[in-house]
């Protein structure tokens, strides 16, 4: 296989998950719970997208009474040919759930690197 047809064959669209180790805005959760957390939405992504990879991060965000929030999140990224309507409605569907279930703000999204605000 040329360096050519490597490029042409790969996958060259994401999609990541951010989830958040906290739930009320800033109340840290068990580290049993946050792996289960990131367990079950990298489960998911494998399921629809053939495989995800894990980075540990920190983030920042302002929240609604303007208060600088600093947590731990996992980035769960899956790679893919092409990102199904009913596919990104799963994940949506996700998000939605670890928002209300965890009480967020927001649950982040990020697909080809457009970042969304579920």
């Amino acid at each position: 296989m040329d360096t050519t047809e490597i490029v042409i064959n790969g996958l060259h669209e994401y999609i990541t998950v951010y989830v958040p180790s906290t739930q009320s805005l800033n109340q840290a959760i068990s580290e049993d719970e946050y792996t289960s957390r990131v367990d079950y939405t990298a489960g998911l992504l494998s399921e629809l997208f053939g495989g995800a990879t894990l980075t540990p991060s920190i983030g920042y965000y302002k929240d609604h009474t303007g208060k600088i929030v600093k947590e731990n999140i996992t980035q769960v990224k899956a790679y893919t040919n092409h990102i199904t309507d009913g596919n990104l409605e799963k994940v949506i569907a996700h998000a939605n759930e670890l928002k209300a279930r965890y009480a967020q703000e927001a649950i982040s999204i990020e697909i080809n690197n457009t970042l969304l605000f579920i």
